[in-house]
């Protein structure tokens, strides 16, 4: 049986793995590893790899963090990811 919470959750945590896969490829496009770029923005070390491995959720200050050091708006990892579904 499928509830609403079920679907809820599922559709959040396709677009919280859709984003993590966004912020991995822009880093990489960059030449920047995790745990570089964590070090650059003072988050502790695997701050910024759990996310990107879906857990805990993407926290919109973690992504103006992002956006704001790659020179990138944060819109832009939800924007991608809509337009390739």
């Amino acid at each position: 049986m499928c509830t609403i919470a079920g679907v809820v959750d599922e559709g959040a945590q396709d677009l919280n793995l859709a984003i993590a896969a966004e912020v991995r490829a822009e880093l990489a496009r960059r030449g920047i590893s995790v745990s570089a770029f964590e070090r650059k923005v003072g988050w502790p070390r695997t701050y910024l790899q759990r996310r990107l491995q879906g857990d805990p959720a993407w926290k919109v200050i973690d992504l103006e963090t992002i956006a704001t050091e790659l020179g990138v708006s944060a819109d832009q990892f939800k924007q991608r990811e809509v337009r390739a579904s």
